[in-house]
């Protein structure tokens, strides 16, 4: 796995189900078209989320594959003008084509069904209790720590910008000498710690959580991954809502092309077009779950 031209090994990921996986003699023939596999440009494999050829029907099974560099392409479909925001990440999608993998390079899949997690491949590896734990709040922690850190990004593009320009209406002044700016930076800056917080409080629950997990057995359950995962759905919807403040107040100035509050604004409403960033579809499944229905369907 190691051994390779670059010298290490990195993995692009993709959750989403995107191929088939058909079982032969040692191992898997992959045929997939996963999108957004973030970094693939720098990665020397591919995991693909796929369905195993066979599956019962209305009950498919699902398996994680990893590709080497050479065994996929890939498409054209990032960076430039082709999306929104997020234009640097290298979140193109990949094609796979008829490639065999190894059966030690698939794994099971079906992650969204498992109620609770005792073991994993990563901690049967690595004996590291953070690969013990349900994967959701993992997601989101990666998704949010981003927002977050665009928030800061923005916070100081619009301290910036009110302490060099002036108010349009007279009497004229620095917009850091009107209070609705004032308001506007103090309130960003406090839902951006109040957001912050949450994501860190979340990790060391997590962590917590996983480091129980390794020691005693004890189960960690999509119930405690849900609590975590909540929580962390409000704090990019906090962080959302400061970046779009700020462009909003900001000024038409800071729509024009290559500035930097404009790009957070693209970025953030990128986030905003995830699947697990549609904060009432999510908070309507959290409250099911509480009211007793199954735990795998967020």
């Amino acid at each position: 796995m190691f051994n390779n031209q670059a010298g290490y090994f990195r993995a692009s990921q993709s959750l989403p189900p995107a191929g088939t996986a058909k079982k032969v003699d040692g191992g898997y023939i992959i045929n997939a078209r996963s999108p957004y596999q973030s970094g693939n440009p720098y990665a020397t494999h591919a995991i693909v989320h796929v369905m195993l050829e066979g599956s019962p029907e209305g009950a498919p099974e699902f398996v994680h594959a990893m590709v080497t560099a050479d065994q996929f392409s890939r498409i054209d479909d990032w960076g430039g003008e082709r999306v929104l925001g997020m234009r640097a990440s290298g979140s193109n999608s990949i094609l796979i084509e008829n490639q065999f993998v190894p059966e030690s390079f698939v794994v099971d899949g079906n992650w969204l069904t498992v109620p609770e997690i005792t073991t994993s491949p990563g901690w049967e590896l690595h004996r590291n209790s953070i690969y013990l734990g349900v994967p959701q709040t993992f997601l989101m922690t990666e998704l949010v720590s981003v927002m977050v850190g665009a928030a800061r990004a923005a916070i100081d593009e619009y301290r910036d910008i009110i302490t060099q320009r002036t108010t349009i209406l007279p009497p004229q002044q620095l917009r850091s000498k009107d209070p609705q700016h004032q308001r506007e930076l103090g309130t960003a800056i406090v839902k951006t710690d109040a957001a912050e917080a949450i994501l860190l409080h979340v990790n060391e629950v997590y962590e917590e959580r996983s480091r129980i997990t390794a020691e005693t057995g004890e189960p960690f359950t999509r119930a405690m991954d849900i609590e975590g995962f909540g929580m962390l759905i409000e704090a990019g919807d906090m962080v959302s809502q400061v970046i779009e403040m700020l462009f909003r107040s900001a000024g038409s100035s800071a729509t024009r092309k290559g500035q930097r509050m404009q790009r957070y604004l693209r970025d953030v409403e990128m986030y905003r077009s995830h699947n697990v960033a549609q904060y009432g579809q999510m908070m309507q499944r959290i409250g099911m779950v509480d009211l007793g229905a199954a735990l795998a369907i967020y």
